[in-house]
């Protein structure tokens, strides 16, 4: 399969969530979502589950790090009510036949946590077959150090070149912030109240382009506005 990347700066959420809803949409893929702290990483992996569920898609979210084999192999047999045992490989199988149809995907957040053993028992997980026929999607999402150890280890070849698509989930730069507070004025029925613009200018400065910040940044002018009619 030919490896795609993809960059996300410009409203990062809805261009991160319909790149990654594609590619989880097909077969055969195993995603490798990298950003840097604050970037809203955890929340774009958030909404993608819930979206993918209400499409009818079986998704599991580890919103944790997992520790070690025996606790993901443990959380899996949870997950799918099958039995946790030396062969779960097998009883994955058997349960996935089913459903085969569309993939089972499984999103792991704060990768860059998990163990180096860990992430090869995750990169076995993906090549679970049914029919001759891998039915089980991967994301690891997390921090650039994940993907300096992938990078760094011999031990990780074998699943850099089955990765499928790269995502790499960059700040906003000032345009985008500007954006993203006018979004958010609109859905909270202020779509005429503008910043001046030095006021865009500190704006974009305090929060750097970081989801979170800016965020915290618009219901701050929120509930200024709410205090002061006069406020522009």
């Amino acid at each position: 399969m030919a490896r795609q990347t993809f960059y996300f700066s410009d409203g990062p959420y809805l261009q991160a969530m319909q790149g990654l809803h594609a590619a989880l949409s097909g077969s055969e893929a195993f995603v490798k979502f990298i950003g840097q702290p604050r970037t809203g990483k955890s929340g774009v992996c958030e909404k993608l589950t819930q979206f993918m569920r209400l499409k009818d898609y079986r998704v599991i979210y580890f919103d944790y790090p997992i520790e070690s084999p025996d606790m993901l192999r443990s959380m899996l047999a949870k997950e799918l009510e099958i039995p946790d045992s030396f062969n779960i490989m097998r009883h994955l199988e058997d349960a996935l036949a089913a459903e085969a149809e569309k993939p089972l995907v499984i999103i792991f957040d704060d990768a860059h946590l998990v163990s180096d053993i860990t992430l090869i028992e995750i990169y076995r997980l993906a090549g679970v077959q049914v029919q001759q026929k891998r039915v089980i999607n991967i994301v690891l999402c997390g921090e650039p150090e994940l993907e300096r150890r992938l990078n760094s280890k011999k031990e990780f070849k074998s699943l850099l070149q089955h990765v499928s698509h790269n995502f790499l989930l960059e700040p906003m730069d000032a345009t985008g912030t500007s954006n993203f507070l006018l979004a958010f004025l609109e859905k909270m029925g202020l779509p005429g109240l503008q910043l001046e613009p030095a006021a865009q200018n500190q704006f974009y400065k305090s929060c750097k382009g970081f989801p979170g910040p800016a965020y915290s940044l618009c219901q701050l002018v929120l509930s200024l506005r709410q205090g002061s009619e006069e406020l522009q």
